[in-house]
């Protein structure tokens, strides 16, 4: 049985180029007849999504379902005079390649009001310390939701954007099988081979060609995905 169901994640949680309707929050609610609360945003990083969850514990109540959805391994974040959140999702592997797709794709390089100066600040960090953070990343969400569950009775699980925390696969991790590896984890490799993906969508004006964000369909499978899961862990 489930009570009402909580989702944290970015921006593949959320009703990204789609309604709040084409979600599979939504869709998952609507079949399990429960209400529900879409904590989930575009290019949150580890930190920020965490820190919704922190905000949200006097709220949860038993049989409360979280469906926590992990960003890429290796993102970053941070936040300038209490106000100006900088992520590194979207960037690429240099400034001129990284504004080149801001201007195609994403309505000119003046609508990002980072500098190049702050763009650099994050690779630096990228590449010093993002794959060096994941056992940290993961284990203290598994920590919290596991005293949840036992002091509260929540239920939980975990999504993922990409594979970069395979190694730390608990019971709690939704799989997505793909051909090559049945036991995947990522939602966006998932896409990419089912052809799910919005870059799928050809008529879809002002999406990247290889956008691999989950479609409409593509969310409508996601539910079910996390529905079978839910049988087969008897959380309904």
């Amino acid at each position: 049985m489930i009570n009402k169901i909580y989702t944290y994640g970015d921006s593949f949680s959320y009703k990204y180029w789609m309604e709040e309707e084409d979600t599979y929050t939504y869709k998952l609610s609507k079949k399990l007849k429960v209400s529900y609360e879409n904590r989930a945003f575009p290019a949150l990083c580890h930190h920020e999504i965490f820190q919704r969850l922190l905000k949200d514990l006097l709220l949860f109540k038993e049989n409360d379902l979280i469906i926590y959805q992990f960003t890429a391994g290796s993102r970053e974040g941070y936040v300038i005079d209490k106000e100006t959140y900088y992520s590194s999702a979207g960037l690429s592997a240099s400034i001129d390649e990284t504004v080149d797709i801001m201007n195609r794709w994403g309505g000119g390089r003046h609508k990002y009001p980072m500098t190049d100066q702050d763009m650099s600040l994050l690779w630096n960090y990228l590449d010093r310390w993002g794959d060096k953070t994941l056992h940290y990343k993961y284990n203290r969400v598994l920590d919290l939701l596991s005293f949840l569950a036992k002091e509260k009775g929540i239920k939980f699980i975990f999504t993922h954007l990409d594979f970069d925390f395979d190694k730390y696969k608990t019971e709690y991790d939704v799989v997505f099988p793909i051909s090559k590896y049945p036991n995947n984890i990522s939602i966006m490799d998932w896409a990419i081979e089912n052809k799910l993906r919005l870059g799928d969508i050809r008529d879809l004006s002002g999406i990247h060609p290889e956008d691999a964000h989950p479609n409409r369909k593509g969310h409508t499978q996601i539910s079910e995905i996390i529905h079978n899961h839910l049988i087969k862990n008897q959380y309904i």
